[in-house]
């Protein structure tokens, strides 16, 4: 369970590696767990927070950005996603 504080902090904090060229979700990632820990925030909001600011586009990168075949391949995409959403790797 994601706790509250890591999503609000995520929430404002998912696209502060915009414009830094690369990767902004590796940037955003870097910078928000700089800020979050600077609010003596605990490891775990620390941790979460960095993780769903590096993850906050996966699913719409997909969902808006590719063209997939209808049918199992669709469904064995999704299931990647969910995959390494939840750890289930």
């Amino acid at each position: 369970k994601v706790q509250k504080k890591a999503l609000y902090y995520a929430t404002l904090l998912h696209d502060i590696g915009k414009g830094m060229g690369g990767s902004h979700n590796e940037k955003g990632a870097k910078f928000a767990k700089e800020i979050v820990t600077k609010f003596l925030e605990k490891d775990k909001i620390i941790e979460e927070t960095s993780w769903l600011v590096f993850n906050h586009s996966l699913l719409s990168d997909n969902a808006f950005k590719k063209n997939y075949l209808i049918g199992f391949f669709d469904y064995h995409i999704f299931n990647i996603k969910i995959s390494r959403v939840t750890g289930n790797i």
